[in-house]
């Protein structure tokens, strides 16, 4: 696996140890001897008990086992005598993102904001060293025409080695149907790979028939080839909303045409991000949405299981994971759980799984484990090797 961004190096401490006195037996238990799923004093937990000098990640987060980390304080008083590997990182994902902006006679002072920023967000991507394609669909002529500058377009309107233009003109209501049934203009310039996103901007909702629900939208998405194009998207949207009746919103560029309650769904159910389109000031959505794209090409926090010295044999019941604060000692251990669907459950939320318990090659942390410790630019895991896992506390 190559680079992780945000992780820096992460060290792989391996040992061959006899057992300690922690618990195992591939069920989610505290250990035995431990204080596993006890909040001590000055701290709580990710996963499990803290043992009060836990150390605190991005956040306040605390994510420790109640039983000692690796180096002198052993798990469950036993020192485990390790050795260290250097671990390749792993892989930033690619990142295509589609536009649809609505360009009806209301839209003038929308249109030419998108036109004058939209190289600011494609350079705010940039920065983060992502590999990103941007897709526009908007006409280039005609009232409230958008014409992408360069260096993003190629120049004239036109597409560039990062940008693609679908040159048609986008009404009040059709922004969906535009992006199913322009699809075949666009599709060669996506990546299987990439992680999608869709930014629709307009002041109106999506009526027009048949992708007139997040429900049509999101199955008509799915019918797309080749399959699996869009297995992974999320939906963005500047859009008519707030307190104001029916027109959603009224401000410094006037006033929306009509609460877009499908855009709303859409954002809602992918978690997307959202701008009130009646600001004359798309800074902080334009941001939001940037970082979500950054996020979204942070592959899962996985980890390659390293093969076993020569002569001995990996024995999955004795794997446990540190997680050093700013890649600084102490550590603090995260507790395991069987599944993904056990990092949802038990006394507290995270943790960390094998890809296959009885044949493992990969070590995953939970998602809630793993946005935290993204977070820290400077995050270091540990993985080791020779004591019996400390499982997170049952519910």
């Amino acid at each position: 696996m190559t680079k992780m961004r945000g992780f820096g190096w992460v060290a792989l401490l391996a040992a061959i140890a006899g057992a300690c006195s922690a618990s195992s037996g591939g069920e989610d238990q505290p250990a035995s001897g431990g204080a596993a799923g006890q909040a001590g004093a000055g701290g709580s937990s990710i996963g499990g008990g803290s043992s009060g000098g836990g150390n605190s990640g991005s956040g306040g987060l605390v994510i420790d086992s109640g039983v000692g980390g690796g180096g002198s304080g052993g798990f469950a008083g036993d020192a485990c005598a390790t050795t260290s590997a250097k671990a390749a990182e792993p892989t930033v994902l690619p990142a295509d993102i589609i536009w649809a902006v609505d360009q009806s006679g209301s839209m003038n002072q929308e249109t030419a904001y998108v036109q004058s920023k939209i190289n600011d967000f494609a350079k705010a991507i940039g920065a983060s060293n992502i590999d990103y394609h941007v897709v526009m669909i908007a006409s280039t002529s005609g009232g409230n025409a958008i014409c992408v500058p360069a260096p993003l377009s190629g120049g004239a309107c036109g597409n560039g080695p990062r940008f693609r233009l679908v040159n048609q003109g986008v009404d009040s209501n059709n922004a969906l149907n535009l992006i199913i049934n322009q699809y075949s203009k666009y599709s060669d310039f996506l990546r299987p790979n990439a992680t999608k996103h869709f930014v629709v901007v307009t002041d109106d909702n999506a009526t027009d028939g048949p992708i007139n629900s997040a429900a049509a939208f999101t199955s008509a998405l799915g019918g797309l080839q080749p399959a699996g194009m869009f297995s992974k998207w999320t939906f963005h949207s500047i859009y008519a909303f707030g307190t104001v009746p029916f027109v959603g919103c009224v401000g410094a560029f006037g006033t929306g045409a009509a609460f877009g309650k499908v855009y709303e769904d859409l954002v809602k159910q992918t978690s997307g991000a959202q701008g009130e389109i009646c600001l004359g000031d798309w800074t902080a959505v334009f941001n939001a949405i940037n970082k979500a794209v950054v996020v979204s090409t942070k592959v899962a926090c996985e980890y390659d299981v390293p093969a076993p010295d020569p002569g001995q044999t990996l024995d999955p019941n004795k794997v446990n994971v540190d997680y050093l604060n700013g890649g600084k000692p102490p550590a603090n251990a995260i507790p395991r759980v069987n599944d993904l669907a056990g990092c949802s459950s038990g006394a507290s939320q995270g943790g960390w799984y094998f890809d296959d318990n009885k044949n493992p090659k990969k070590i995953l942390l939970c998602p809630q484990t793993c946005a935290a410790v993204q977070s820290d630019s400077a995050a270091k895991i540990e993985v080791k090797f020779g004591c019996e896992s400390v499982f997170k506390p049952p519910a």
